[in-house]
């Protein structure tokens, strides 16, 4: 009895895996509806399985070339088991016809919704042959991918599309294709009309691709009407005459196109000027660097996928060259940075695209070891290069950066280009705050600061103490100002050649309670805090050294509009507007007790005033001191000459 019942149980099974496969393999029929829909662009036909499919490619090769479909499913032909041995003499059950043909080429849309289409199968000594064998102009095959499947043919023969004269993106076969002339992997011929273009963009091939003349492993002829970017080979191809592994033969565009080094021995034939294709090493591809180079829309889980995947786990670039899928730690709406790789993906992140995000340093970063930096310069070996966050003004950093009173060291910038610093372009809206760079060597082209090269945002409680180098506005904490400086501060040497400054080398807009006690160096319009400015500076101060050939200042070398209570030591090689202070002055006090609220100093330790230090008071006597007046209840109390003294001062 018990062995009745497990032959029973074994029956069952096995009649239920049959039927199991039977729903979901294809049985050669065609269905008489659809799973819903009406063919429109707003309500397409919505396919579920083999019949379905059968049905569409069967009402567009009768003539309604333009109706649109999307798949709901993956969908399975054949029973793929042994698709690999499948040939011209080996075939399995089921025979497909592709969707169009040259007297009824397909001129709607058919979407994927990211399924694949398996087990096609066509053998035949015709052209035009594919999943679809002629897309006509209009016609759109998007996110659809061919897999373990056979395709034969003569001319225009690929595993998506044999013809495309209209658009196909996101598609990709891992199936083998073969064939006489114009044979590709996504398709055999890519050509559009004298008054269309054809398009294949984010496309990728994994398959066997072999053929006689014109064989590539994406497209096998792209023509004048053309062009095809964002793709990737690895599939192997094979060819007599004009053969490659992106294209066999190219008379349009290719851009940004990949290949695995090794898959071809062909270069293709090239005729276009801006035609680029690029072969990687499997290590590359494995990396990551494929897919973030191959940009929006594609992904890779590195260290599961060895290759690009559409739709898949976004890549970012590490400012050190490396590539991963680690995102920051999120607060509230500030990634959260602590170490040197942190700050390098924070970096990826903006220039890549996302320029409106906030970080938050959490602790002091390190992005190289700063031993002996001070001798660091263009010819330095073996440091870590810094790419600003915001590279320029057609990507700048237009979120926030807040360094929560954290610092930045080892910047490493040795460039000619514009817009260097930790930042390289804060745009509008942008804001840094509570940060500082220390121990660093920034040097650039134009508009080059410590904090940022060109400031159109606001920088506020920022401060640098590394040198800066620089052609024309040439800046301590910005190279060129735009909008607003507050409570910043430079200690560190600038130089450059026109427009240098501790603060900042050009300044258009508002710099206030800010200082500068490094020395700067230029040849035209240099200034302790500014080298040329155009708004209105107040509250500041300088006593770095500031050397110049023509227009300097020892607050502002060339100057069209207001200073206000700025000062400058009377020892720092220039002069020009603002109040001239001798150290005694600084040192006593009085220069911290004139700038203001938000100034300070410890008399007696600190030789200049301190943003945010401790408060100073002037006696009657024209003395200064922070010694407070003690209380009782809300009573000062008074016992010598020297705190009625502080008394009256305050009143007054």
């Amino acid at each position: 009895m018990k062995r009745t019942l497990l032959i029973l149980c074994a029956l069952l099974a096995m009649a239920y895996s049959a039927g199991t496969q039977a729903q979901n393999v294809w049985d050669g029929t065609v269905a008489g509806s659809f799973a819903g829909g009406n063919g429109t662009a707003e309500d397409p036909y919505l396919i579920a399985d083999g019949a379905q499919l059968a049905r569409f490619a069967s009402m567009v090769n009768s003539g309604q070339r333009s109706i649109n479909g999307k798949l709901t499913a993956d969908i399975e032909l054949n029973d793929t088991t042994n698709w690999t041995s499948w040939n011209e003499s080996t075939a399995p059950a089921n025979t497909w016809t592709p969707i169009g043909n040259s007297s009824q080429p397909f001129t709607g849309t058919l979407d994927g919704d990211g399924h694949s289409v398996s087990g096609i199968y066509v053998n035949s000594n015709e052209h035009y042959q594919g999943f679809v064998g002629y897309l006509g102009v209009n016609g759109i095959i998007q996110n659809i991918g061919v897999k373990e499947s056979y395709v034969k043919g003569v001319w225009s023969t690929g595993g998506v599309c044999g013809q495309n004269d209209g658009l196909m993106i996101n598609c990709y076969n891992s199936g083998n294709v073969t064939g006489s002339y114009y044979v590709g992997g996504v398709c055999g011929r890519s050509t559009g009309t004298d008054n269309e273009y054809s398009f294949l963009t984010n496309c990728y091939n994994t398959g066997k691709v072999t053929g006689h003349e014109s064989v590539g492993g994406v497209c096998g002829l792209n023509t004048s009407h053309g062009p095809i970017s964002n793709c990737y080979n690895i599939g192997s191809v094979t060819g007599s005459f004009k053969f490659g592994s992106v294209c066999g033969h190219n008379d349009h565009t290719v851009t940004n196109c990949y290949y695995l080094e090794g898959t071809t021995d062909g270069i293709g034939i090239d005729f276009s000027d801006s035609g680029k294709v690029f072969a990687k090493s499997a290590e590359q591809f494995a990396s990551g660097e494929v897919a973030y180079l191959l940009g929006e829309g594609w992904g890779q889980t590195i260290g599961t996928d060895e290759y690009p995947v559409l739709g898949g786990e976004k890549v970012y670039q590490y400012n050190d060259g490396t590539y991963g899928n680690t995102p920051l730690p999120m607060e509230g709406s500030f990634y959260l940075i602590s170490t040197a790789d942190e700050l390098r993906l924070f970096a990826s992140m903006v220039n890549s695209g996302q320029t409106s995000i906030n970080g938050r340093l959490t602790a002091d970063i390190l992005l190289n070891d700063t031993e002996g930096w001070e001798n660091w310069n263009e010819s330095t070996k073996g440091l870590n290069t810094w790419t600003p966050i915001g590279t320029n003004w057609k990507n700048p950093f237009a979120g926030t950066l807040d360094g929560d009173g954290h610092s930045v060291s080892g910047i490493y910038i040795n460039s000619t280009a514009d817009c260097q610093g930790l930042v390289g372009y804060l745009g509008r809206g942008g804001t840094l705050q509570n940060l500082g760079v220390k121990a660093s060597y920034i040097k650039g082209g134009k508009r080059v600061g410590g904090v940022c090269g060109t400031n159109s945002g606001t920088v506020t409680n920022c401060y640098n103490t590394g040198n800066v180098k620089g052609n024309n506005y040439v800046g301590g904490v910005c190279g060129d100002n735009y909008r607003t400086v507050t409570n910043c501060y430079n200690t560190g040497s600038v130089e450059g050649n026109n427009s240098v400054g501790g603060v900042c080398g050009y300044n258009n807009r508002t710099v206030t309670n800010c200082y500068n006690t490094g020395s700067v160096e230029s040849n035209w319009y240099v200034g302790g805090l500014c080298g040329q400015n155009y708004g209105p500076v107040t509250n500041c101060y300088n006593t770095g050294n500031v050397t110049g050939s023509n227009d300097v200042g020892g607050l502002c070398g060339q100057n069209y509009a207001t200073v206000t209570n700025c000062y400058y030591l009377n020892t720092c090689g220039a002069a020009g507007e603002g109040t001239s202070k001798t150290a005694d002055e600084f040192a006593s006090g009085e220069v911290a007790y004139l700038l203001g609220e938000g100034w300070g100093q410890t008399i007696g330790t600190d030789e200049y005033p301190v943003l945010g230090g401790e408060k100073v008071y002037q006696y009657n006597d024209g003395t200064y001191g922070n010694t407070p007046l003690p209380m009782e209840g809300s009573f000062y109390l008074i016992s010598t000459a020297d705190e009625l003294r502080l008394f009256a001062s305050m009143v007054n």
